[in-house]
C-alpha cells in the first residue's frame, strides 16, 4: 500500500512539473513572444493536454480502489471525481487527435527541436554529484528519442503516425524527469534550509517507473524507498543526504 501511494504521489509531482512549466513559457511568450520560447509552448501544450488528463485518470482510479467499496458507492466523492477525470481526457481533444497535433508541431513548425534543446540545455547544466549521473542518462534517452521522431520523417504518411502515439508520451515523461531532476538540484543546492534529498528520490522513483523500467515490470523492483521514507515523501518533510 505504501509502494501504491508513492507511485500516485510521483505522478502527482511529475504532472505538477509539466504544467508549472508549461505557464511559466506561456507567460514568457505574453511578455515577451520569443520565437523559441513559442515554438516551445506549442509542443509543451499537447503534451499537457495528452499526458496530465492520461495519468489523472490513473491516479484517480487507483485512489477510489484503495478505498474498497467505499470507493464505489455513490455515498463517497470518489466515482464522481473519477467520471471526471474520464471526461477531462475526452474534453482535451481525445488522446489521437492530440497525438495528430504533435506530430504538426513538429512538422510544420520544428517544434521538437525547441523541445529537444531546451532539455539538452538543462540536462547539461546540472553539477550536483547526486543529480549528473541521472542527467546523463536521461539524455541518451533525449537523443535516441530525437533520432527516432528524423526517422519517421522518411516514412509515408500511415507508418509515420503508427507509433506516435508512445513517442508523445515518452516526450511527456523525459521532459517530466528532467524537470523534476531540475528542482532537486534546486533542493539540494537549498542545503540544510531545504528538504534535502526528497525531490532527488522523487526524481529516481518516476525515471524508474516511468524511463528505466525493471525487466520484470516497473513495480517488481526491491527499491525500499517507499519503505524508508514513506512519511516524509507523504508529509514533504527534509530527508538528509546519507
Amino acid at each position: 500500500m505504501r509502494r501504491q501511494l508513492v507511485d500516485l504521489l510521483i505522478e502527482v509531482e511529475g504532472c505538477a512539473a509539466l504544467a508549472f512549466e508549461t505557464a511559466a513559457v506561456l507567460e514568457r511568450v505574453d511578455r515577451h513572444g520569443a520565437e523559441e520560447d513559442r515554438r516551445l509552448l506549442r509542443i509543451l501544450t499537447p503534451l499537457c493536454k495528452y499526458y496530465i488528463p492520461k495519468r489523472g485518470e490513473y491516479v484517480t482510479l487507483e485512489a477510489l480502489e484503495m478505498h474498497g467499496g467505499n470507493g464505489y458507492v455513490e455515498d463517497w466523492v470518489n466515482p464522481r471525481l473519477l467520471r471526471d477525470s474520464i471526461v477531462n481526457v475526452i474534453w482535451e481533444g481525445s488522446s489521437n487527435v492530440i497525438v495528430l497535433d504533435v506530430a504538426r508541431a513538429i512538422e510544420r513548425e520544428g517544434a521538437a527541436a525547441a523541445l529537444f534543446g531546451m532539455l539538452h540545455q538543462r540536462l547539461q547544466s546540472f553539477q550536483q554529484p547526486e543529480v549528473v549521473p541521472e542527467a546523463q542518462q536521461v539524455q541518451v534517452f533525449v537523443k535516441l528519442l530525437a533520432e527516432r521522431l528524423q526517422e519517421l520523417a522518411t516514412l509515408d504518411s500511415e507508418s509515420a503516425q503508427l507509433p506516435m502515439r508512445g513517442l508523445v508520451e515518452r516526450m511527456a515523461q523525459l521532459t517530466i524527469v528532467t524537470l523534476l531532476l531540475e528542482q532537486a538540484e534546486a533542493e539540494l543546492l537549498r542545503g540544510p534550509d531545504g528538504t534535502g534529498k526528497r525531490k532527488w528520490l522523487i526524481a529516481l522513483l518516476y525515471l524508474h517507473r516511468h524511463i528505466l523500467v525493471h525487466p520484470d515490470g516497473w513495480a517488481a523492483d526491491n527499491d525500499p524507498t517507499a519503505l524508508h521514507y514513506f512519511d516524509k515523501l507523504v508529509d514533504w518533510k527534509a530527508i538528509a543526504l546519507d
